[in-house]
């Protein structure tokens, strides 16, 4: 069973919605691609920052490249 903070393929996507009017090409590419691991590694960074409080200022922004 993952960590109560892991968040799941579903749930990152779902959170695009409050963070982009239009979700930007890389993300939309790993969610085409339905590339689980990355979404949940990306969901459980937008878990952090919003602990930290910066998740608006930081996810909106930001640049995203796949590596």
């Amino acid at each position: 069973m993952p960590p109560k903070n892991c968040w799941s393929f579903i749930k990152t996507v779902n959170a695009f919605d409050s963070y982009f009017e239009t979700i930007p090409q890389t993300l939309q590419t790993l969610k085409n691609k339905e590339a689980d691991l990355a979404m949940s590694a990306f969901g459980m960074s937008i878990a952090f920052l919003e602990d930290a409080l910066i998740s608006k200022q930081t996810i909106t922004p930001g640049s995203y490249q796949i590596y």
